[in-house]
């Protein structure tokens, strides 16, 4: 066994997002991961009707240290407002955010900097505006100006995913693809025997859904006594 460990980013639009999307390769005792959570900024939490912006913030960022501690990773934290601050309803929205491309450098110096062997990013199934706006960035703005050796791997977003089959995922996979003018993805499925850490990473979320979507979410990612995740590395 290599003693070398492999340098990952994984980018999260919220906290919480990696414990439910990517927690294997966060998690993987191989991996040096780094976890950047990009919108810091909320004015929601489950059953919290106060819409209290600073405590709310306070909250979710809190549970993100603590989940970045629990996988033993480094956190990278900004506070850039989230759409329950900066809700639009328009069809660009990517374009029209504040702070795009402000945003957009902060990500693009970070990979180029940094080194890292693979960054894993939001597909946006659900067009979440704010994995719309990460993913925009990404595959337009990043991949094409970065070293062709950084593998990009898109995971699939949870809770956004469930309502969708492998068949359509895969069918908005090439969508995405034929959008930016890339060549394939390949499919990758990782899986791990600890469920334990899939229920204790999400439990920290308290904040953020009831038990009944946190059971949904738990109950898509175990089979066969497993944890399975999906993600599709881009062939530029």
């Amino acid at each position: 066994m290599s003693n070398i460990k492999r340098k990952i980013l994984l980018i999260a639009p919220h906290p919480d997002d990696i414990a439910y999307s990517s927690l294997l390769p966060a998690s993987d005792k191989e991996n040096m991961a780094t976890v950047m959570t990009i919108f810091g900024r909320s004015r929601y939490a489950y059953g919290n009707s106060t819409n209290d912006e600073k405590k709310i913030s306070s909250i979710r960022k809190s549970e993100d240290i603590k989940f970045s501690r629990f996988i033993s990773a480094k956190l990278l934290y900004f506070n850039y407002p989230d759409s329950s601050i900066t809700f639009s309803s328009e069809k660009n929205y990517e374009d029209l955010y504040p702070f795009h491309n402000e945003l957009s450098n902060i990500i693009k110096s970070n990979i180029v900097n940094s080194h890292y062997d693979s960054v894993y990013f939001p597909m946006a199934i659900g067009w979440h505006y704010d994995h719309r706006i990460i993913r925009e960035i990404l595959m337009k703005e990043v991949i094409p100006h970065c070293n062709r050796t950084i593998e990009f791997i898109m995971y699939e977003d949870l809770p956004y995913a469930l309502p969708f089959s492998d068949k359509e995922i895969q069918v908005g996979i090439n969508s995405i693809i034929r959008k930016y003018g890339y060549l394939q993805t390949s499919h990758n499925t990782m899986s791990s025997p600890d469920v334990k850490i899939l229920k204790d990473s999400i439990e920290i979320y308290e904040s953020q859904y009831n038990a009944d979507t946190i059971s949904k979410i738990v109950n898509h990612k175990i089979n066969g006594g497993n944890i399975i995740e999906n993600f599709h590395k881009i062939h530029v």
